[in-house]
């Protein structure tokens, strides 16, 4: 049976891959920056040496038919905690050489990030290039990627969702502060168009059945900021209305990375497949309903002993 390695899954992207796809298709999943994590039925290693020759030893011997790489680029821009590293670039371009040199089609998580207003919605022609360093890292990222093999399918995404094993991430503390009455800090400035990560499996199958390479834009069908995601996240959980802490005026807005206006135009892909993508209501309504039904904990209660060290 043909396996699709994912590299990552100590990411919400690459976790809610790991959780979903197993259904479909072979998965191992790969942990490349945070706690072991162990799902049931799913292969799951940890890889401390990312060199590229080790990278490559790694492929070998599990000899995949496509690899998944959620790196730095897979992460919310909105969780200002996690941002690309010059150390994770590194790592993710190893992955990226490594697939080249195993001819192994590749598809790379990327992020809208890349992007700041004035303009919204960009295309994925857009040049509203967001000038922080971090993005300037993802840039490059895309374009190694491209450059290396012409098979690559590169998938901007923003995506938010449930955070494996116990350590949470922006979702997790922004549920326990509406829980809790806390307020909250963010902004209505920045603009996205968020995704639920479980949404994409099934769409990344159907994208790998149209056999799809280059850039695509796969994100929510709504632009919303900080302020009204929550909101709705509360009415969907039936929770208090938030209170904010916001110190941004329209004269001193956020201008570094995922400060501005990041959300996407999906029309390419939406053509490519002939559907429409996910409003933010069907998704927020899906992760309470994953809340419920223990789907929540059992991405939550996935740290353990991984089934090999690589």
């Amino acid at each position: 049976m043909q396996t699709t390695v994912i590299a990552g899954v100590d990411s919400v992207v690459g976790a809610n891959l790991l959780a979903e796809l197993r259904s479909h298709a072979s998965v191992a999943g790969i942990v490349t920056s945070g706690p072991a994590i162990t799902l049931p039925g799913c292969s799951v290693e940890v890889c401390s040496d990312q060199s590229t020759e080790a990278v490559r030893r790694l492929l070998q011997r599990l000899r995949p038919s496509r690899l998944v790489v959620c790196g730095p680029g897979a992460a919310s821009c909105w969780d200002e905690s996690l941002r690309p590293s010059a150390a994770g670039a590194q790592q993710t371009r190893n992955w990226i050489e490594a697939a080249a040199v195993e001819n192994l089609p590749l598809t790379l998580i990327s992020s809208d990030a890349v992007f700041t207003g004035p303009w919204m919605f960009h295309p994925e022609t857009s040049q509203s290039w967001c000038p922080s360093p971090e993005a300037v890292v993802l840039r490059q990222l895309e374009d190694y990627a491209l450059e290396q093999s012409p098979q690559t399918l590169i998938l901007r995404t923003h995506a938010f969702g449930w955070t494996p094993g116990d350590r949470g991430g922006w979702l997790e503390r922004m549920v326990d502060r509406l829980t809790t009455g806390h307020p909250l800090p963010v902004d209505c400035f920045r603009h996205a168009s968020p995704i639920l990560a479980s949404d994409i499996p099934e769409l990344l199958i159907r994208i790998w059945a149209e056999g799809l390479a280059g850039v695509y834009h796969l994100a929510g069908a709504e632009r919303i900021n900080p302020v009204t995601f929550l909101r709705k996240l509360a009415v969907q959980f039936g929770l208090p209305q938030p209170q904010f802490v916001t110190t941004e005026s329209p004269a001193s807005r956020v201008q570094g990375f995922g400060g501005g206006e990041t959300s996407l135009q999906t029309r390419k892909l939406r053509r490519e497949l002939g559907a429409g993508l996910p409003l933010l209501t069907e998704g927020l309504r899906r992760l309470y309903q994953q809340q419920e039904s223990g789907y929540r904990a059992l991405l939550q209660n996935a740290a353990g002993r991984p089934s090999r060290v690589a």
